[in-house]
């Protein structure tokens, strides 16, 4: 120990800064990972614990190799201590409020602006992740902080200019499935990805917060309902991954509204990840080691995605191994700026989930990210003159005093030039006849003066808008009738192999068999109905768009000026690219929804293979153990099974990072052609 501190005494102090300060400023932001020692526990030093992780500054900490077993070659010239330098380090007298403040304080600041961020606990059993995230009553972690920060922040702004809204929702996955913890009764939660690639969990409950009170209630309520079970290692451990997300949408208000789509999105993701344990420690079995093999399965699926980002040339990323990475997605290696805090136990029985905790958190320091601000999020059903209107707004106030001004001066003219000057007013003034008209159309502003309008072109203008929105109404139809035909399909293909697979074995089930035919009869003819339905729409979008065309060619003769046709032909083709638009962005839902039910099929082959491969092993194991021979012909099957087996496992993941490149380069050419 002596030796130690005298080492530690040689290291010069450099005092440095707040690592995160300024981070508005970064486009590409490196992970930020900080580093917690706890304190040894009573338990610990009763049990003759010493401790082996030291800080040294706020940067550095230090690994001491716990052997002392001088007769062992291999340890004789071995390096006891491992340093380790990271953006910032914390040791066991470090207060929560300090933890806070140099890793999290500055990212909300960043959420009001629209970006999106994200800080993880990470680490092993009882190194005191949920105690840094969640904290006590008395003691809160950064979630309760975060959220408190967060309105403090809010109440501050100018109300008059901006308006804020914020919506949480709080979830854990546990052994792989997600469950809501705001709403534990709704229906099932599942990842989704959208056309923009984007994660989405569908089904996942928002809870709309005014106040810093209420979402401190919501997080209390959602802990108590987090899955949490004593094992040897930890007596309060966390079965479950818990995620909060935080929305913030900022309105802003001109010519004393609040523009419907003018706003800035920003997310706040924080996460207490459950601890990576091993069996021999933690003394599990039954349901508590099912839940410790899910656990490690997404944690080494994290250690993965971490190793394969800080790869030079790696083109691939694989987040599809577990629900967590795929949540983490831009997390990781996405737009977010993201903090990762690893926990870390003192303990000398600790030293190899330490070192390991460590070396992911040193990988992780490499880790670029792309920061941007989120582009406006523009529903399905707006068009795109409504995304234009809060920046023409001043534009149309300044036209209207214009032609208000110039209806003054024609009503002082004498009455035989009244017509004519009208005319050559619409002319003079009327500098951007198409953008005007846009904006008439998307919002119905009909307080201009009707200078050139005939009653002819404003019942015109109406059968535009109603045809118009008639289209949508016919695709978003169209798209529910796909989606719904491929389930049915692949329900019908479903239950048939069933049903063969009944009629092929020994014992047939009359009344199962019965039952299954009956369900494939009645699917088929629903199948049927539903293709019927779809041909019905695509017979009406084809009427509707007959009566478009027809509209389209009748306008020049009903409408006044050379302008106002022009501005008929140019809106028409912007009708034409949103309804394309729409048609590429519900084909690429679809080949989402289609691919994840792939996965899912292949993920119970993979989990069946699995378990047959054990209960094959089981089965050998009796036998030798009997002193059973066994036969030439069962050491084949043996053989072949363990072969089959791997195949399986590698057509999997061959299969998926197969999916995976072609759903990008799908994405890829339809979002080319949206543009």
């Amino acid at each position: 120990r002596e030796e130690l501190f005298l080492r530690l005494s040689q290291i010069v102090d450099q005092p440095i800064g707040n690592p995160f300060k300024n981070v508005d400023q970064d486009v590409a932001s490196h992970f930020k990972v900080a580093v917690r020692v706890r304190p040894l526990t009573n338990e610990e030093r009763s049990n003759g614990d010493t401790q082996v992780v030291y800080r040294v500054d706020e940067k550095m900490v230090i690994l001491m190799d716990p052997g002392e077993d001088l007769t062992d070659v291999l340890r004789q010239r071995r390096t006891k201590e491992k340093r380790y330098m990271f953006d910032v380090a914390f040791g066991p007298e470090a207060a929560q409020k300090e933890v806070y403040g140099n890793t999290t304080h500055q990212l909300v600041e960043s959420i009001l602006q629209g970006y999106n961020a994200t800080v993880f606990a990470y680490g092993a059993t009882g190194a005191g992740k949920t105690f840094t995230m969640v904290g006590t009553e008395k003691n809160p972690g950064i979630m309760v902080r975060a959220l408190d920060d967060l309105f403090s922040m809010i109440q501050t702004f100018n109300k008059s200019e901006l308006r804020y809204s914020v919506k949480m929702s709080y979830m854990e996955i546990y052994n792989e499935i997600i469950r809501d913890l705001l709403q534990p009764s709704s229906d099932i939660v599942d990842i989704r990805e959208d056309s923009a690639g984007a994660i989405q969990v569908a089904g996942l409950s928002e809870v709309q917060a005014t106040s810093s009170k209420e979402v401190l209630n919501l997080l209390l309520h959602g802990n108590m309902r987090r899955t949490q079970e004593p094992t040897a290692a930890n007596k309060t451990s966390s079965r479950s991954h818990a995620i909060l997300q935080v929305t913030v949408v900022q309105s802003k208000k001109l010519s004393g509204e609040y523009v419907k789509n003018s706003k800035t999105v920003g997310r706040l993701f924080l996460i207490d990840l459950a601890g990576s344990e091993r069996a021999s420690h933690t003394k599990n079995t039954g349901q508590r080691l099912k839940e410790g093999a899910h656990i490690n399965r997404s944690l080494l699926a994290l250690g993965n995605v971490i190793n394969t980002l800080t790869e030079k040339g790696a083109k691939f990323v694989n987040y599809r191994d577990s629900k967590l990475t795929r949540l983490l997605k831009d997390s990781l290696g996405g737009h977010n700026r993201t903090v990762m805090i690893a926990n870390i136990s003192p303990a000398s029985s600790q030293y190899e989930e330490s070192k390991t905790t460590l070396i992911y958190a040193n990988r992780a320091k490499n880790i670029i990210n792309n920061v941007s601000k989120n582009s406006q999020d523009l529903s399905r059903n707006d068009t795109q003159y409504q995304s234009i209107v809060s920046e023409l707004r001043k534009e149309i106030e300044r036209l209207r005093l214009k032609i208000d001004k110039q209806n003054r001066i024609i009503q002082t003219l004498p009455p035989i030039h009244r017509n004519s000057s009208k005319n050559d007013a619409s002319h003079a003034d009327m500098n951007s006849p198409l953008i005007l008209a846009q904006t008439k159309l998307s919002k119905g502003i009909d307080s201009l003066p009707p200078v050139n309008l005939s009653d002819e072109y404003i019942k015109l203008k109406g059968e535009f808008i109603v045809l118009f929105q008639e289209q949508l109404r016919l695709r978003h139809q169209l798209t529910e009738c796909d989606d719904k035909a491929y389930q049915l399909k692949f329900q019908i293909a479903k239950k048939e192999i069933e049903l063969k697979l009944l009629n092929d074995g020994a014992s047939r089930n009359f009344y199962q068999s019965s039952g299954l035919r009956n369900s494939v009869d009645a699917a088929k003819i629903k199948l049927k109905e539903l293709e019927s339905r779809k041909q019905n729409i695509k017979s009406e979008i084809s009427e509707n768009r007959k009566k478009a065309k027809e509209l389209e060619q009748s306008m020049p003769e009903k409408i006044n000026t050379a302008e106002q046709r022009e501005m008929w032909s140019l809106l028409f083709r912007l009708h034409d690219s949103e309804i394309d638009k729409a048609v590429l962005q519900a084909d690429a839902l679809l080949l989402n929804r289609r691919l994840d039910r792939q996965e899912n099929s292949l993920e119970k082959v993979t989990n069946n293979t699995y378990i047959g491969r054990a209960l094959v092993e089981e089965q050998k194991k009796i036998l030798t153990a009997s002193r059973i021979p066994q036969s030439q012909k069962a050491l084949e099957l043996y053989k072949a099974f363990e072969n089959t087996s791997k195949e399986v496992v590698i057509a999997q993941k061959t299969l998926e990072a197969t999916n995976q490149a072609e759903l990008q380069e799908n994405r890829l050419a339809i979002a080319d052609r949206i543009q």
